[in-house]
């Protein structure tokens, strides 16, 4: 276990670390992220089998709830590479993309700006969410934009 990403980062080189993944989803569309290779410390440093058959559910039922999540808000708890959340993104007012495992942030960062680059108009943040914190600071508990 290294000391932290760059760490890694640093001793195996960035393309070492990250393999990109395309996400086949509805209508030849796909979702584009950055996880983890074979260097990785933590469950949230790849996309599960469970991630991409919710984001893919959320993809063939957008059609369905555009107007109800046109001004909605979403908090995914637990993001890691953050797929789902990325998904939901398209529809979504903000989506708000959490991980206790603070070293899954640059990698969350840089999912949700490809993510933003690509779909014009998504608005994501990344933050930390420590279940043990005071609900006080919760990202919920942070005034809207």
């Amino acid at each position: 276990r290294r000391e932290s990403v760059e760490a890694l980062e640093a001793e195996l080189g960035v393309d070492s670390v990250y393999e990109e993944l395309c996400v086949p989803l509805s209508k030849a569309r796909v979702l584009r992220v950055r996880q983890f290779g074979k260097a990785y410390f933590s469950s949230g440093c790849r996309v599960w089998d469970a991630g991409v058959a919710l984001a893919r559910w959320i993809d063939t039922h957008a059609a369905g709830f555009d107007a109800a999540m046109d001004r909605k808000e979403v908090l995914e708890i637990g993001a890691g590479v953050g797929l789902p959340g990325l998904c939901a993104a398209r529809s979504a007012r903000r989506v708000r993309l959490t991980d206790a495992e603070e070293q899954l942030l640059p990698n969350l960062r840089h999912n949700a700006a490809i993510t933003e680059q690509e779909h014009a108009g998504a608005l994501i943040e990344v933050e930390a969410l420590n279940w043990s914190s005071p609900p006080e600071e919760a990202p919920l508990a942070m005034p809207p934009l």
